[in-house]
């Protein structure tokens, strides 16, 4: 999945066409250190040309961009990892309240 533009952008390699809120985009280069400015490409399907697609290029803020597709593909992958991790620790506590290493609160 890639960041998608937030807003449309006109083109730097074609006069007048303009990008799409909504177009995917690659990250390129960071310009500065503060890296909230990037370098980004811009594949724009075309059949008429070999290998389907001509490229532009843009610089834009890191604001300019919509990164939710990844933020929700993260958010899943860390849940999954924390569900194991709570699913064995449960399996752990119980293991543990019927070992006779524990006090129990019954006693």
């Amino acid at each position: 999945m890639s960041p998608r533009l937030k807003r449309s952008v006109l083109s730097l390699f074609r006069t007048g066409y303009e990008h799409p809120a909504g177009t995917e985009v690659k990250l390129i280069e960071p310009l500065g250190a503060d890296r909230r400015s990037w370098i980004v490409e811009i594949r724009v399907p075309d059949g008429g040309l070999e290998g389907g697609a001509w490229y532009d290029h843009a610089e834009l803020l890191i604001t300019d961009l919509d990164f939710m597709p990844e933020l929700e593909q993260d958010i899943r992958t860390v849940g999954e990892m924390e569900l194991c991790l709570k699913e064995r620790h449960f399996e752990d506590v119980a293991l543990a309240i019927g070992s006779c290493e524990l006090p129990r609160k019954d006693v």
